[in-house]
């Protein structure tokens, strides 16, 4: 059967790459032909004026490894891109699409101008006469009212086969705003294991002594970069900053799909505040501390996994981080039943094709 899958695919983000392709990577494995609906990355981070405009701010005040990195992450991402197949309204594919499958990701975010000005392609209205499941879908941490707000929400949500989200959060919306239950399912980069992502990078020769990565969106607190170059002392370990330039690491990398895999292969400790730096730690069973307990998905995520130990506070000694807090055969198990799950949620609805 063809496959549409309706997500953040083009976007300059390790994350958004990596869950486009765990779910095309899983449907295929169910024996289907997958698509990607075309989304127009324009005001993305992975667009030419997007980088021309940080390029500028940077040549100002001659922030010249911003610019370089910022080159190299646009390059690595056109090159990772290659690997998903692209269809829009026009294509001859489409008349033969036999479901669309909207998520993951933060589709449902619309506090982003880029989701809510698509709410006709992320809530399925564009789709009409074909069938229309959501996989993973995430609101972040949109609230209630903006959903209750807009009819063609509604009319998108009725309209739909079955639904999954990924958070609490967007399961509480869906629950009280519209009177549906949906199925809480994991995100799909949690579907492929370690040795899966391993394969692709298995080229890549590794980085020597186990350094320290830290994938971190924004800037750290004075106190807690104390910290950190506290345990680089204590460790003897090398630090890796991956995305952002920042002056007092070791090696500082670009953003790249493959580059991120491998850096969570071979570092030995992670600091992090995303979700998917979150994720990856876990799938590569990693000791880590995590900033993120703000963010409803990543608070979710940890506590849903039972693996809370790993929130930081800013300025928080990172020792106890590191000497081997978090139990993983406790996570494991966790990951494994949600992961089980979340395999038969795709399989139930994807099989009710084939029997057609």
């Amino acid at each position: 059967m063809d496959i549409c899958i309706v997500t953040v695919y083009n976007n300059e983000s390790c994350g958004s790459y990596w869950q486009a392709y765990a779910l095309k990577n899983t449907i295929e494995k169910l024996g289907h032909k997958v698509f990607f609906y075309k989304i127009d990355k324009k005001g993305s981070a992975h667009s030419i004026p997007f980088h021309l405009v940080e390029g500028a701010k940077k040549l100002i005040k001659f922030k010249f490894d911003d610019i370089s990195m910022g080159i190299k992450s646009y390059n690595g991402f056109c090159k990772a891109q290659k690997e998903f197949t692209v269809i829009n309204k026009n294509s001859k594919q489409i008349e033969n699409i036999d479901c669309y499958v909207i998520g993951s990701d933060t589709v449902w975010n619309l506090e982003k101008k880029k989701f809510y000005d698509k709410i006709n392609i992320f809530f399925g209205l564009e789709f009409d006469e074909k069938k229309v499941i959501t996989y993973a879908a995430s609101a972040a941490n949109t609230k209630k009212e903006k959903f209750s707000e807009n009819s063609k929400i509604k009319n998108g949500i009725r309209k739909m086969a079955d639904i999954s989200v990924r958070d609490i959060n967007t399961y509480e919306i869906v629950s009280d705003v519209f009177g549906i239950e949906s199925k809480l399912v994991c995100d799909p980069t949690l579907l492929l294991d370690k040795e899966e992502y391993n394969a692709l990078i298995k080229d890549n020769i590794k980085f020597e002594n186990s350094p320290i990565l830290i994938y971190y969106f924004g800037e750290f607190t004075n106190d807690t970069i104390v910290k950190i170059k506290e345990l680089k002392s204590k460790t003897g370990k090398q630090i890796i900053s991956l995305g952002k330039y920042r002056a007092w690491c070791d090696i500082n990398l670009p953003f790249d799909p493959y580059l991120f895999i491998q850096c969570f292969r071979d570092c030995s400790f992670v600091l992090t505040n995303t979700y998917h730096g979150s994720i990856f730690s876990l799938i590569y069973q990693k000791q880590f501390a995590d900033y993120g307990q703000e963010k409803k998905k990543i608070e979710y995520l940890l506590s849903s996994l039972k693996a809370e130990k790993a929130f930081a506070d800013f300025g928080e000694d990172l020792i106890p981080f590191y000497d081997n807090r978090l139990d993983y055969s406790v996570i494991n198990d966790e990951i494994n039943k949600l992961k089980n799950s979340s395999e038969q949620f795709l399989k139930r609805n994807l099989i009710q094709i084939n029997e057609k």
